[in-house]
């Protein structure tokens, strides 16, 4: 499953209150995403469905939000 969804793209959204947190639906799938504390850590733990993945980089169909004045 993890393959699958790294290929749709998706549109991050802040998680409210939960700094470095975001979440998405990726093709219907509810999705989490933590940014972590790149380099000593990997760049970001994705959750789906209660499993957790870490990830060493983003796919490049992913959008993360921009922040304020760019």
């Amino acid at each position: 499953m993890l393959g699958q969804l790294l290929a749709y793209p998706a549109d991050w959204y802040a998680a409210a209150e939960q700094p470095y947190r975001f979440t998405a639906t990726i093709a219907g799938v509810p999705c989490e995403l933590r940014l972590n504390d790149f380099p000593e850590e990997n760049i970001a733990t994705l959750w789906i469905r209660g499993e957790q993945y870490e990830l060493d980089e983003f796919p490049r169909c992913w959008r993360l939000p921009k922040h304020r004045g760019e």
